[in-house]
């Protein structure tokens, strides 16, 4: 329900369109590891990662959907919340690229889309991080 959700997503955050080169979306993701584990949420890849390995070379590979391998110099664009896009939580690598207002609310955009999918919401477990040595 409602009230749910807006558990999940009570900052009203505004949802931006943000380009980013494959070197700042790695640094993200090294940021999102630093602790030793993952601690964002991923989609549209899959991020392989080693915990034990110095900080800043955690990760290992970035496999775009469609198995493409990630690279410094590709662009990808990314959907992000203001926070984020603005660097937040350490996360300064994204605050780098092109940003772009999309009107969108967090939480009304999280509605509407659970609203498009086949109801009742059946989630598959998606191993988008992978720990590997």
């Amino acid at each position: 329900n409602y009230g749910v959700l807006y558990e999940m997503q009570p900052f009203q955050n505004a949802m931006f369109r943000v380009e980013v080169t494959g070197a700042q979306l790695r640094a993200a993701l090294e940021n999102a590891v630093s602790s030793g584990r993952p601690t964002a949420h991923v989609s549209g890849m899959t991020v392989a990662y080693d915990s034990t390995a110095p900080q800043g070379r955690r990760i290992r590979s970035v496999r775009l959907d469609g198995g493409a391998e990630l690279r410094d110099t590709d662009r990808v664009t990314l959907g992000l919340s203001e926070f984020m896009a603005q660097g937040g939580d350490r996360y300064t690598s994204l605050a780098q690229g092109r940003a772009t207002a999309t009107g969108l609310v967090d939480l009304n955009a999280f509605i509407d889309y659970l609203r498009s999918l086949p109801q009742p919401v059946q989630p598959a477990a998606v191993g988008r991080w992978r720990a590997v040595r």
